[in-house]
């Protein structure tokens, strides 16, 4: 930093961690999207959702190998439960039930890890991460 100047209110974070640590999950383990009051979980629902529907259909249309079919299976059934965890927390945040939201994500995040253990499995390094 040039001398003189002060420092902005987010250099106490590192450098590279330009949004505070929000991929971090709360001390309750609670996903950052709950937690980010400049997005509800109904607009991150509306955005993710149409992304999560594409990737599904599109990896549908592809046969894994024989010896990977079913641990493949197993990674889409996770994903799939995973879309469905966040179309009930967009339907509830919707209907302002902000209680049937935080009852979902504990489900969500399982889903979410399990998928990405699995996505590790099957090797990938881009669908394992949150």
């Amino acid at each position: 930093m040039k001398e003189g100047r002060q420092p902005s209110l987010d250099q106490e974070s590192e450098p590279g961690d330009r949004d505070g640590g929000h991929d971090e999950p709360g001390p309750n383990g609670e996903h950052h999207v709950l937690r980010n009051r400049k997005q509800d979980p109904e607009e991150h629902g509306e955005k993710t959702l149409p992304i999560l529907d594409h990737a599904i259909r599109d990896i549908d249309k592809l046969e894994p190998p024989a010896s990977e079919k079913a641990l493949s299976d197993q990674w889409l059934t996770q994903v799939r439960g995973l879309k469905d965890d966040l179309q009930e927390i967009r339907d509830k945040a919707k209907a302002g039930d902000i209680q049937g939201v935080q009852a979902i994500v504990p489900k969500a995040t399982e889903h979410n890890s399990k998928s990405n253990a699995l996505a590790t499995q099957l090797g990938m390094s881009v669908c394992n991460k949150d």
